[in-house]
């Protein structure tokens, strides 16, 4: 009689704690349960791995001609990343390079068209001075106005060339897609 009485009350046991299971996990299995927790800090670590480009159409109009284009953002997960960035985490590292000139350039532009514009300036109140020649003021003035002409034309080029990426929209959207794949693949999500 003792070993039928353990058999019922393991049965019973067992049949409590299925009940219990059913009641508390909403018909889902600890297995199912655990599954689903495991699958939503996949998604979650793949949402803050994944790369977005965020595009965005700028443009101007003037008299003669419409001009536009199209400008994007790299994102790794919730958090903008620089282009060369971009490229050196989806394993183009010779991209990542020209990226970083081709920003490094337009900052020395920018930095080179600031300078020769305060010397041009320097120049120009230089020639103001009263004490110099009449043959040294010409001079100071023509060549400080040349200067700040060269130094705004490069500060705006370097500005220009700053306001835009290396690489089109068209080159990097497919690599954040490659990359993405690869990504969920590493994870188990496809």
């Amino acid at each position: 009689m003792k070993a039928a009485s353990r058999e019922f009350l393991c049965v019973l046991l067992c049949l409590t704690l299925l009940f219990l299971q059913t009641v508390f996990a909403g018909g889902r299995s600890w297995a199912q349960q655990l599954e689903k927790r495991f699958s939503e800090r996949t998604v979650s670590q793949y949402n803050r791995q994944k790369l977005t480009i965020e595009v965005s159409a700028e443009g101007f109009v003037s008299d003669f001609a419409v001009s536009s284009w199209r400008s994007w953002t790299p994102y790794k997960g919730f958090a903008k990343i620089s282009e060369s960035d971009f490229f050196q985490i989806t394993g183009y590292d010779v991209e990542a390079q020209k990226a970083m000139s081709y920003h490094s350039g337009a900052q020395l532009m920018e930095i080179s068209g600031g300078l020769a514009t305060l010397a041009g300036i320097g120049l120009i109140i230089a020639a103001a001075n009263e004490s110099s020649s009449e043959g040294q003021r010409t001079n100071c003035l023509v060549f400080g106005l040349v200067l700040d002409v060269l130094g705004l034309g490069l500060l705006y080029a370097g500005w220009e060339r700053s306001s835009k990426r290396w690489a089109p929209v068209s080159v990097a959207q497919p690599i954040a897609e490659e990359y993405n794949y690869q990504l969920r693949i590493n994870l188990g999500l496809e």
